[in-house]
């Protein structure tokens, strides 16, 4: 799938309009990097690097300006009503630009959430798309045991059976004296010696 695609969100008006760029991991990392690092000749008083510090934040800037366009002045349509911001707007972005530089902090952190988001989005889509595709094709999940209360298969890993509902993983032992965890069966403590309680029948 093209990193490069635009994003839709879900909880505008789904009018077709309101598109902001999808940022790669890589790509929106190394714009929170590069930002970090323009501040760090400010924070730590070396005016030597200043000048350096300037042209990284004016670089993260011309970047996001380019890649998500107006979705920068708008937060990625958290402020405004999801629409794209007006001449107005963008009038006083350019009237007020070093503001744009302090804008950059929320608006880099809305991108890495949608990031994350949609990273989280695709890798379910892809399980699913695996599941169905498995599904089409007959295959069936490997099974290592079977349910103890109901005897049909058991899927690997599972902690129910997918047949009556019941838990097939056993908790563990305590015991009473030392506190030390050991088998659902054991009638001894391995660490103190201790008799354990007999287990309940049912």
């Amino acid at each position: 799938m093209d990193e490069n695609k635009t994003l839709q969100r879900t909880d505008t008006p789904d009018n077709g309009d309101v598109q902001y760029h999808e940022y790669s991991p890589r790509v929106i990392g190394g714009l929170i990097l590069a930002y970090a690092l323009a501040w760090a000749p400010f924070v730590a008083g070396i005016s030597l690097l200043e000048d350096v510090g300037v042209f990284l934040m004016l670089g993260v800037l011309v970047t996001t300006l380019v890649l998500d366009g107006r979705a920068v002045l708008s937060l990625r349509g958290r402020i405004g009503g999801g629409r794209p911001p007006g001449c107005l707007a963008i009038g006083l972005a350019i009237v007020f630009f070093p503001f744009l530089f302090f804008w950059l902090i929320p608006y880099l952190a809305i991108a890495a959430r949608d990031t994350r988001a949609v990273q989280s989005r695709r890798a379910l889509e892809r399980r699913q798309r695996i599941a169905e595709l498995e599904a089409r094709l007959g295959l069936l999940p490997e099974s290592a045991d079977t349910c103890p209360t109901c005897g049909k298969p058991l899927q690997t890993g599972a902690a129910y059976c997918a047949y009556c509902g019941e838990p097939v993983t056993t908790p563990l032992r305590l015991c009473p004296k030392c506190g030390t965890q050991t088998f659902p069966d054991a009638s001894w403590c391995p660490s103190c010696g201790h008799p354990l309680p007999p287990i309940e029948a049912g």
